[in-house]
């Protein structure tokens, strides 16, 4: 089986990839992140396809351009993906293209099957402390927290790490696409991977069936943990367009209820809170993030510390 995103290729891994994935999984600052070894030679990464990779649900992540693989996305059963309606999500994406946006394109679409396809009800997702690029993807896909280990063995590089894991429950993820997405077959990814949006889109938001949607604003305010904030681009872009950012907090401004939608916890790109806090103003929205033991120094809050999916 093989999908399409914009940018890429999802296909079964073959033998021959060896030489194209070996530069990247060779690179220390990838695999053991991801709690696996290098690969020490083309030979090593050859037999690990073979081995490892050469699995149902389990596809090489290529470049549309020219097909070549730079990472790998699939899914999984383990310890707690164990039930016949549940997996896990694995990735992996060489560093060159790290910080393009690619993991999530490929995430979002393998989440589509899981759920479309395969008719799973829960997929969970996981990291290790220290792994902040993971965690960062995985919120931005929408998935919340589910729980912590710690002490768990890595036996391939000898270390105990602590992991926390994420889950994303079908009935989550319909509630983050149904709005978003109305595909035709299997295509029309374009809602969920982002596009350019009209002067009117970005003022007042497109239709409900064009990618936005008023209450799926409200919606997503709900998901953000406590303690921490959002901006007005990261909803935009949980929408699956950061350049309606604008159309967001024309949303958060008409917001029915204060109390079941939280706009007080989203904030401009530089962390500032908004005057124009629509149940009390500034002041209100300072004392609200206080009482969830958000820090708000100069009316801003630090994104570094209390930004959720930055």
């Amino acid at each position: 089986m093989t999908f399409t995103t914009k940018r890429l290729i999802l296909r079964p891994w073959r033998e021959e990839d060896a030489e194209d994935i070996y530069p990247y999984a060779s690179d220390p600052e990838v695999g053991p992140s991801a709690g696996w070894r290098v690969h020490t030679s083309v030979e090593n990464s050859r037999e690990i396809i073979r081995n490892v990779l050469c699995v149902p649900e389990t596809y090489a992540l290529c470049l549309k351009e020219n097909g070549k693989p730079i990472g790998s996305i699939g899914l999984h059963r383990n310890d707690f993906a164990c039930h016949s309606d549940e997996y896990e999500l694995g990735y992996w994406i060489g560093k060159p293209f790290w910080g393009q946006g690619l993991v999530p394109e490929a995430a979002r679409e393998i989440l589509r099957h899981a759920f479309e396809d395969l008719g799973m009800q829960r997929i969970f997702c996981g990291y290790y402390d220290g792994n902040v690029k993971s965690r960062r993807v995985q919120e931005k896909l929408g998935f919340v927290y589910h729980h912590t280990t710690e002490g768990i063995e890595l036996l391939q590089l000898s270390e105990i790490r602590t992991g926390h894991v994420m889950l994303m429950t079908r009935e989550r993820w319909e509630t983050l696409c149904d709005p978003l997405a109305h595909r035709e077959g299997h295509g029309g990814t374009d809602a969920l991977d982002g596009g350019k949006a009209s002067e009117k889109e970005m003022r007042n938001g497109p239709p409900c069936h064009a990618g936005f949607c008023r209450q799926s604003v409200y919606q997503l305010l709900v998901t953000i943990p406590h303690g921490k904030v959002v901006t007005y681009g990261t909803l935009a872009a949980m929408l699956g367009n950061r350049a309606l950012a604008r159309a967001v907090g024309n949303a958060l401004h008409t917001n029915p209820d204060g109390e079941r939608y939280p706009c007080y916890k989203v904030v401009n790109r530089k962390g500032e809170l908004s005057p124009a806090y629509a149940f009390g103003g500034i002041e209100e929205q300072k004392r609200r993030l206080l009482a969830e033991g958000i820090e708000v120094k100069n009316g801003k809050v630090d994104l570094e510390k209390y930004g959720y999916g930055e």
